[in-house]
């Protein structure tokens, strides 16, 4: 799919997996690789330093990018804080538990933000933090983010389909908001 200009999703749980993707990766051209630390691991030890380009900034297409940030872990807050410094995105921060609670209406709003951010430019979705203490049920959090990424992809004007370009973090989310996407399998 990849040499026919499409969009190849691997899903890895080994390290061989991930030197099988990088390894496939490296007959594509153009190719983005995006993914854990742990993939960039793998393209650092089988790409010669100095090999790798990351284009031009003319190489990019003006589309609109979703980010959509599902992990807790530390280092995907302090990137996506320095996305949101450096890229100036319509921000999004849901607060975790009231994702969990929210009404039809209000998920609707917030899909209706993020979609009207996506007719301006770039958006980056972030949860807001779960109060002290409380311990929230990740895989509900994740299907709500999955289901508000496909409320707000679905509306029209917001960049969707080819015109748009996703960044998920965390594993579930990411398995969250393709599922809404029609994306039924990951190879």
């Amino acid at each position: 799919a990849a040499h026919r200009g499409g969009v190849v999703i691997c899903d890895a749980e080994t390290e061989a997996d991930l030197e099988r993707i990088v390894e496939a990766s490296l007959g594509v051209t153009p190719v983005l690789l995006v993914g854990s630390a742990a993939l960039c691991h793998a393209v650092a030890a089988r790409v010669p330093r100095g090999e790798a380009s990351g284009g031009s900034e003319g190489d990019r297409q003006a589309r609109p990018c979703l980010t959509i940030v599902g992990t807790a872990a530390p280092t995907a807050a302090e990137q996506a804080e320095r996305l949101a410094t450096e890229t100036n995105p319509t921000r999004v921060v849901l607060p975790a538990a009231d994702l969990l609670e929210a009404s039809g209406a209000l998920l609707d709003a917030w899909a209706a933000r993020v979609a009207d951010g996506l007719a301006r430019g770039d958006v980056l979705v972030t949860l807001g933090a779960a109060p002290d203490g409380v311990r929230l049920p990740g895989e509900a959090l994740t299907e709500r983010l999955g289901a508000l990424a496909g409320a707000a992809l679905a509306r029209p004007g917001a960049g969707t389909g080819p015109e748009a370009d996703l960044i998920l973090t965390g594993g579930e989310t990411a398995h969250a908001v393709l599922r809404r996407l029609g994306v039924a399998e990951l190879v």
